[in-house]
């Protein structure tokens, strides 16, 4: 059952959702710091705890493995509006998703799933920051 959208407004409703907070969170957290972090060289940590508390450092990771369990149409959604916020942080999140917690849920055991993916896919405990498997 393939669908090409051209418009996000015919996106289905919890894809119009990840496109909305996605833009919402480039334009009012990435967006205004970009250029600062670039020039002077900032991991833009507090960005990326954020990232990680509304679960988008997980996204294609199944909730019965601590991710969000969205379908690959909501990450490339995510993954254009946090890039057009700021490309650098559009590359962590891409490289945790895609390089590390990808291989792991499709082909790890579920004793590795447990040790290295649910920690790394699932929202931070309060006051600590989120765990990243891989950075561009």
């Amino acid at each position: 059952d393939r669908k090409c959208y051209t418009t996000y407004s015919q996106l289905p409703d919890e894809h119009q959702m990840i496109h909305d907070m996605c833009r919402k969170f480039a334009n009012e957290e990435l967006a205004p710091n970009a250029g600062e972090w670039d020039e002077k060289h900032v991991f833009p940590k507090d960005a990326v705890t954020k990232l990680a508390e509304i679960g988008m450092m997980g996204m294609n990771v199944s909730e019965e493995d601590g991710g969000a369990g969205l379908d690959a149409l909501a990450y490339a959604i995510a993954m254009e509006e946090i890039s057009r916020g700021c490309a650098s942080v559009g590359v962590i999140m891409s490289a945790h998703n895609s390089l590390y917690c990808s291989p792991l849920s499709e082909f790890g055991t579920p004793e590795l799933k447990e040790q290295f993916l649910a920690p790394y896919a699932s929202p931070p405990d309060d006051d600590q920051s989120p765990l990243i498997g891989c950075f561009g």
